[in-house]
C-alpha cells in the first residue's frame, strides 16, 4: 500500500507520470467561491503541497498573483517551474510543509489540497499534521485564513484544528459530490473543506502549549511503532522489492531526457505549447479517471490503520 506521507513516494510517482496533471479532490472552479470570499486578488498566498495541479495556474490566470507554491518532492518542484511558462510571477520551492522556511506572518490565505490526508497516511501522522498546522499559523497574517480541502470527515478533521498550541476558529462547509468521469461509480465521496481563521491568541498558545502538545505526540507515536513496527518492516520489504522497477523507471526517464534534449531545438514553440496542452488536457482526464477513486480509497484505508494503532494505545 502506497505510503502517501513518505518523500520518496511522491518523487517516485512524479517521475512516473511526468508531463501529466493531477488534480487532487476539487478543482478551482469548485473552490472559487470560497476562495474569492477569503483572499483578495493582491492577497500572498501560499500552496501547502501543490504537486502537478493547475490550481495555482488558474488562480493566476483569475488576478491571484502573489502564489508560493511549496512540495517535498524535488522532482515535482522542478516539472513545476518548468511549466510555468508566461505566468513568471509563480513561485515553486522544495519545502517540507511541517518546517516552513518563511517569516513569521508573510501570508494572507494559505491553501491545503490534501496535503493534510497525505499525512495522516504517513508515520507520525498525527504528530506532522500538529507540526504543519503549527507553522501555518506562524505564517499567517492576523485574521489571515487557511483553507484545508479533504476527503476526511469533520469528526476526525476537527481534532486537529483544537489542540492546544494553535488558536484558530473554523467552519466546516460539506462539497456535494459529483459525477466520476469514467462510470465506474455513480458519485465520489463527499468531500470538505474546511476554512480556518487564525485567532488573536495564536502566539501566546503557541509558547504556552506547543511543547507540551509535541512531547504528548511523540511519545504517542513511539508506543505505536513499538507495537506495530512489524507491519510497518513488512512494508519495507515490499518497498525494497521494487528496486528493479525503479531503476527501470530511472533508465526511462533518462531516455526520454536525451530524446527531449535532440527534438528540442527542431520545434517552434507556439506550436509546441498548443500541442502540449493537448496532450496534458488528455492524460489528466485518464488519470483522473484511472486512479483518482482508487488514490482516495487507499488513502482512507492508511489513515484508517493508523487512527486504530493510537485509539487502541489510549484505550490499554
Amino acid at each position: 500500500m502506497p505510503n502517501y506521507g513518505a518523500k520518496n513516494y511522491w518523487d517516485k510517482r512524479y517521475k512516473k507520470q511526468k508531463n501529466t496533471v493531477y488534480e487532487w479532490l476539487e478543482n478551482y472552479q469548485d473552490l472559487k467561491e470560497i476562495i474569492n470570499e477569503s483572499c483578495q486578488k493582491d492577497g500572498i498566498i501560499l500552496n501547502l503541497g501543490c504537486g502537478n495541479s493547475v490550481i495555482q495556474e488558474e488562480m493566476y490566470d483569475d488576478g491571484y498573483k502573489n502564489i508560493y507554491n511549496i512540495d517535498i518532492s524535488e522532482e515535482c518542484i522542478k516539472q513545476m517551474d518548468h511549466r510555468k511558462g508566461d505566468r513568471p510571477e509563480l513561485i515553486y520551492e522544495v519545502m517540507d510543509c511541517t518546517e516552513l522556511k518563511y517569516e513569521d506572518e508573510k501570508f494572507d490565505f494559505v491553501l491545503d489540497k490534501s496535503t493534510i490526508d497525505a499525512l495522516l497516511c504517513g508515520d507520525y501522522s498525527y504528530l506532522n499534521v500538529a507540526k504543519m498546522i503549527s507553522e501555518v499559523q506562524r505564517v499567517l497574517k492576523p485574521n489571515g485564513v487557511y483553507l484545508i480541502v479533504s476527503y476526511g470527515e469533520p469528526n476526525n478533521r476537527t481534532l486537529h484544528f483544537e489542540r492546544n498550541h494553535i488558536d484558530f476558529t473554523y467552519t466546516v462547509k460539506a462539497l456535494p459530490p459529483k459525477d466520476a468521469q469514467d462510470g465506474s461509480r455513480q458519485k465520489q465521496n463527499p468531500h470538505y473543506a474546511y476554512i480556518l481563521k487564525k485567532g488573536p491568541n495564536a502566539q501566546q498558545k503557541y509558547e504556552n502549549n506547543y511543547e507540551e502538545v509535541i512531547l504528548e505526540l511523540i511519545e504517542e507515536e513511539k508506543e505505536a511503532l513499538k507495537l506495530y513496527g512489524a507491519s510497518k518492516d513488512q512494508e519495507s520489504d515490499e518497498e525494497d522489492s521494487q528496486s528493479d522497477e525503479d531503476k527501470q523507471l530511472e533508465e526511462e526517464e533518462v531516455n526520454q531526457e536525451e530524446s527531449e534534449d535532440k527534438h528540442q531545438g527542431s520545434q517552434e514553440n507556439t506550436d509546441d505549447q498548443s500541442k502540449e496542452e493537448g496532450i496534458n488536457e488528455h492524460k489528466l482526464e485518464s488519470l483522473e479517471a484511472k486512479d483518482k477513486c482508487e488514490d482516495e480509497k487507499q488513502c482512507k484505508n492508511v489513515e484508517t490503520v493508523n487512527e486504530q494503532m493510537l485509539q487502541e494505545l489510549k484505550i490499554n
